[in-house]
């Protein structure tokens, strides 16, 4: 998402769809996202707590191969469906 720049209802919505994909299939989501604007957004909504982002690719990559989780909060947890 480094090209993102704002990110409303949908994109939110697209989002947690992908999580509970990901979750569904025993995998992660990760996202890279370095607008301050969309990630204000992420954590109003508190998605920031539950989708893992990290501030570039290089970041998110360390993090999968180390297992390590970026976000404190309850990262890879399935979302309550809407």
């Amino acid at each position: 998402m480094t090209g993102t720049r704002f990110c409303d209802s949908m994109g939110l919505r697209a989002l947690v769809l992908a999580h509970q994909q990901a979750v569904a299939h025993h995998a992660e989501l990760r996202l890279v996202i370095t607008s301050a604007g969309v990630l204000r957004v992420m954590a109003i909504t508190q998605l920031d707590t539950v989708l893992r982002i990290y501030p570039s690719l290089g970041a998110a990559h360390a993090a999968a191969l180390s297992g390590e989780a970026h976000n404190p909060g309850p990262a890879g947890s399935p979302l309550p469906s809407s």
